[in-house]
């Protein structure tokens, strides 16, 4: 099934995507792959952060991280999903659950000074990412964490919807072209699989 979706990823619309994403939600509906301790902090070290969220699926870990972290102004959970992201009532009125298009990176959107990204980037291409950073304007710190080796991926056989090409190398010289140094970094993951976390913060002027 995953090989079939990788095939057919590039020629996807939008609704075919959310269709498959609503289709895992219903087979996999719990997703937490995310290492509380380095988001927060992550967020902690941050003045007044507007967070983007990219697919967080349900919401847990900005429930988690809004409970440590008071200095967050607001946080935004964009997800293609929409039965993920709507699934679950968050009573914290700084979270913002936001049902989008697949292609999320198609839109511009200001005010976000603050990208989240856990274990989400493996799932889109590389110059969809490229695209993602492109469209926040306003953006000065960068969090993913992700299972990427240092090199090229080949995800052929993986059982998921992984099909990010770039490694770890690759990705943060992309960050680096767009202004972005290297501030963090921490050792994630599980026995299952294996991450890491990186923070970005764009160079000052």
């Amino acid at each position: 099934m995953f090989d079939r979706w990788r095939k057919n990823y590039d020629e996807a619309t939008d609704e075919q995507q959310r269709e498959f994403y609503s289709r895992m939600f219903r087979e996999y509906p719990k997703q937490e792959s995310y290492h509380l301790t380095s988001v927060i902090r992550f967020i902690e070290a941050i003045r007044d952060p507007y967070v983007f969220e990219f697919g967080g699926w349900d919401g847990q870990l900005a429930a988690e991280t809004l409970y440590f972290c008071p200095n967050v102004e607001e946080w935004t959970n964009f997800d293609c999903c929409h039965q993920a992201v709507t699934s679950t009532a968050q009573r914290d009125h700084r979270y913002h659950p936001m049902p989008c298009e697949f292609n999320v990176w198609d839109t511009t959107r200001e005010h976000f000074n603050t990208l989240v990204a856990a274990h989400s980037i493996e799932h889109i291409r590389q110059e969809q990412f490229h695209k993602l950073i492109d469209s926040l304007p306003d953006l000065e710190y960068v969090y993913i964490d992700s299972p990427l080796s240092a090199k090229t991926q080949n995800w052929h056989g993986y059982e998921g919807t992984h099909i990010y090409e770039a490694g770890w190398d690759k990705t943060i010289a992309d960050l680096a072209e767009r202004g972005f140094v290297r501030v963090a970094r921490w050792r994630t993951g599980t026995n299952m699989e294996q991450s890491t976390a990186y923070a970005f913060r764009r160079k000052l002027a």
